[in-house]
């Protein structure tokens, strides 16, 4: 079922055969729905534009997926983008 806490994987499993390609997360960027992907930036920014001053920079949330005793991810969180050689706090990439 969708939520907001989960909307990534809810796009998984809301398309196609949940126990085939697109529910397994090493396989799922063979198929043509990985276009969804594309879509969250939109749905990101329609969520943001209801309240512009206050949701633009506004994160939160564990860094791993279902890990609620972790690491929060907030915006002086680093994001390394590995063998391109940068990185950047994600207050810089909302900006």
């Amino acid at each position: 079922s969708f939520s907001e806490r989960n909307i990534h994987g809810s796009g998984h499993f809301g398309v196609g055969v949940v126990l085939r390609t697109i529910g397994n997360a090493h396989n799922s960027p063979a198929t043509q729905q990985i276009c969804l992907h594309g879509n969250m930036d939109r749905s990101l920014w329609e969520w943001q534009s209801q309240s512009v001053s206050i949701r633009l920079n506004q994160v939160g949330g564990s860094m791993l997926p279902f890990d609620y005793r972790g690491q929060n991810v907030t915006l002086d969180f680093e994001d390394k983008v590995g063998k391109l050689g940068w990185s950047a706090a994600l207050k810089e990439l909302l900006d």
